[in-house]
């Protein structure tokens, strides 16, 4: 008889879990920082790390609890019923945002560019035997930075374009995990 493969359950992490992020610093993903952040929202489907080097005027608790129900409730059913599953090779059972002003950095003038990247998902992080991967389901998002006076990104600004962010980056995991992991 086939013997039965043991299954080990998801370990997602616990609100105040901290950990170090490989994050961009270029818009080519050719070099990197790391970034410490602590875990402020943990969901059924979204862990939401919060870099802990973010600027004042920034995301309320309320505000990132309201973005990762959102996540877990529509935008998470939306995208996984459109494109399929993302994969969980971390085996934590969520998908990793971290919002971090290194994602803020990649537009430094977009006060005069009038352009701003709000996040962006790096398929390197899917590939845990790559040099500054972060070995699992990870995504990244810009944080308010009203103080910036070469790139002012408001509370109200960032805020509302979180959801979008997260369900657009979301989709580019997906499709990474079913055109080139499956």
């Amino acid at each position: 008889p086939a013997a039965a493969a043991a299954v080990v359950a998801p370990t997602p992490p616990t609100v105040g879990d901290k950990r170090n992020f490989e994050v961009c610093s270029t818009t080519d993903c050719d070099a990197f920082v790391t970034r410490p952040a602590t875990a402020k929202v943990v969901g059924q489907r979204v862990a939401i790390y919060l870099d802990d080097t973010v600027p004042s005027g920034g995301y309320a608790q309320a505000d990132l609890d309201k973005v990762g129900e959102l996540f877990d409730s529509h935008l998470y059913p939306i995208d996984t019923t459109a494109f399929g599953r993302e994969s969980d090779l971390d085996n934590n059972g969520v998908v990793v945002v971290l919002l971090t002003p290194s994602v803020n950095a990649l537009t430094p003038d977009c006060n005069t560019s009038g352009t701003v990247i709000l996040g962006y998902f790096f398929g390197l992080d899917l590939l845990p035997s790559e040099d500054h991967s972060n070995d699992g389901e990870v995504f990244y998002g810009l944080v308010p930075d009203p103080g910036n006076s070469a790139c002012d990104i408001s509370k109200g600004f960032a805020t509302a374009f979180l959801p979008p962010t997260f369900i657009h980056e979301f989709q580019h995991m997906i499709s990474f995990n079913q055109h080139v992991l499956v």
